[in-house]
């Protein structure tokens, strides 16, 4: 008898590496349909197409990221889209130049922020925080998630984290 160990099961039949690992989802029927469609036009499988859209969209993610870096340096490329985000927050719209009340929310805003990156571990529970501006603040800096290389939440592309509030709803 053979000192190897036969293998069980069906035998395989290619030796070449395979090209990756298998990653799938479900998606609705107006998404799985546009999928389709790109695959025709594109002459490629489905499964390529998605392929091709989600590295897309990492690239564009990526883009965002060295075109802000590159607008206002690696130093202060997060703090500046730290700021959109909280202007994007209290007025997505840009209320804040008709309506002086939101122009305040977003300098409480601002000056939250600067207290939170003074001191990013002060102990504050979110909903102990009796201050709405500082709730939005301190929410969206937890939804940003993790620090970056350069010491800030990473870059996101517009939109990426973004809850709308302003001082009159109070219920940020």
């Amino acid at each position: 008898m053979d000192s190897e160990k036969r293998r069980t099961g069906r035998p395989r039949t290619r030796e070449e590496p395979r090209l990756g690992n298998y990653v799938g989802f479900k998606s609705d029927g107006v998404l799985s349909q546009r999928l389709k469609s790109a695959a025709e036009l594109s002459e490629d499988s489905l499964s390529g197409e998605t392929k091709r859209r989600l590295v897309l969209s990492f690239d564009y993610e990526d883009a965002f990221e060295q075109a802000m870096i590159l607008a206002f340096g690696p130093d202060n490329a997060h703090f500046v889209y730290l700021l959109a985000v909280v202007v994007n927050a209290f007025a997505p719209q840009g209320q804040w130049r008709d309506d002086p009340t939101i122009g305040r929310s977003i300098a409480r805003g601002y000056a939250r922020l600067f207290e939170r990156l003074g001191a990013p571990g002060n102990g504050a529970l979110i909903d102990d925080i009796k201050n709405p501006e500082d709730r939005v603040v301190d929410k969206l800096l937890d939804e940003l998630g993790h620090v970056s290389r350069y010491g800030m939440p990473p870059l996101r592309s517009p939109g990426a984290a973004t809850r709308t509030c302003t001082s009159r709803e109070h219920a940020c």
